[in-house]
């Protein structure tokens, strides 16, 4: 096809869709769609609709190894992608070929198979031609994929885990890739703290004691206020810390969400400092705290959490509708900006097409906003 055809609102619309833009993740279905409806695309850019022959520069200007790998329909056609990137790697591309993205980043051929499509044939073949499992992006993405294939193979390859990975790995509840990573020399102390914000299960912490977590004080008084009970007093036990303060005792019992002992302990002022904890345990699915705590008086659009936002903003981007109503219910206020900028229709806009948290219903929450007079148009 003709250059122009580079320049169509279907053909910009198909590369957003095929790798994402900006903070939108890519979409693999639309695309599809979008490619069916316009078979011209592929002949404009094969690299990204993963067809052979594959002729000429791709036309989003990445590399054509890292076009291929790093494109998003290699999740719904992983044969043809990988056909693909035989026939580059035969006509002599170089495994570590890497794109530069605007912000910055150098984002590898590899990353697009093992942090992207999560393909673990074609990660094989790149780390067999020679890719470098360390480029910094891999290891870390290849931890959002459902299962522990492409991360066996990268650490079998020599991915070193420098400690990102460890508390990526933290922000999901499978305990096998942190146990992958921890034999790999990953750093279990720097963990710690994230597990306990993350509220992860008791196995998790005994994998981090095993691999040599210290216990301390301030560890075991975190986990106390997190409503890590049973992980508290395991570190009390070890590291001997003092007895819970009456504030300890209170946001134990919201936590664990433990109305009569709550309303006992209140202390009447929360202190500015725990304020956060309202978003930070919608953040981290402990639902029934949050209730709790909203009932007992917390502020409720006191920010937390990994991007500054409020329980309203968190709950939307969970796509949790009946928390998303309680919260209007009680006064949260649609209109408090989160940390990237934006009120809780930017966070409805992203979390109904990344679709962040698996079983969210986004429609669902946007008819609440809806019925609650947020306007979304």
């Amino acid at each position: 096809m003709s250059v122009p055809d580079r320049e169509s609102p279907i053909f910009r619309d198909w590369v957003r869709f095929v790798y994402g833009e900006g903070h939108l993740p890519p979409r693999p279905v639309e695309a599809e769609a979008l490619l069916a409806a316009h078979p011209w695309l592929a002949d404009v850019d094969p690299f990204a609709a993963g067809r052979l022959p594959l002729t000429g520069a791709p036309a989003t200007g990445r590399p054509p190894l890292a076009a291929v790998t790093q494109s998003s329909l290699g999740r719904l056609r992983p044969d043809d992608f990988e056909a693909c990137v035989r026939t580059l790697l035969d006509q002599g591309a170089d495994p570590n070929t890497a794109w530069l993205h605007p912000s910055g980043s150098r984002l590898s051929a590899l990353y697009g198979a093992a942090g992207i499509t999560h393909n673990a044939r074609i990660t094989r073949l790149l780390l067999e031609a020679g890719a470098n499992p360390n480029d910094g992006e891999s290891l870390y993405h290849s931890l959002e994929a459902p299962d522990t294939e492409v991360l066996k193979l990268l650490l079998a390859h020599g991915a070193l885990p420098r400690g990102n990975e460890l508390r990526k790995a933290l922000d999901y509840p499978a305990v096998e890739p942190v146990r992958l990573l921890l034999a790999a020399g990953a750093d279990a102390n720097y963990a710690m703290p994230w597990a306990i914000r993350r509220r992860r299960p008791h196995e998790t912490f005994l994998l981090l004691l095993e691999h040599g977590a210290i216990a301390t004080p301030a560890l075991a008084q975190e986990a106390l206020r997190r409503g890590l009970t049973q992980t508290a007093n395991h570190l009390r036990e070890l590291c001997a810390a003092p007895e819970p303060t009456p504030i300890d005792r209170f946001l134990t019992a919201c936590a664990t969400a433990d109305e009569a002992a709550a309303r006992a302990e209140f202390p009447g002022v929360i202190p500015p400092e725990h304020l956060r904890l309202l978003p930070d345990q919608v953040e981290a699915g402990n639902l029934a705290a949050a209730r709790l705590m909203v009932e007992l008086g917390w502020p409720i659009d006191a920010p937390g959490g990994d991007w500054n936002a409020s329980a309203l903003n968190l709950a939307v981007f969970r796509g949790n509708p009946e928390l998303t109503r309680f919260l209007l219910s009680h006064g949260a206020d649609w209109r408090a900006i989160h940390g990237f900028g934006a009120d809780v229709r930017g966070t409805l806009a992203y979390a109904s097409v990344a679709k962040p948290v698996p079983g969210g219903d986004w429609e669902a929450c946007a008819r609440v906003l809806a019925d609650a007079g947020v306007p979304l148009k």
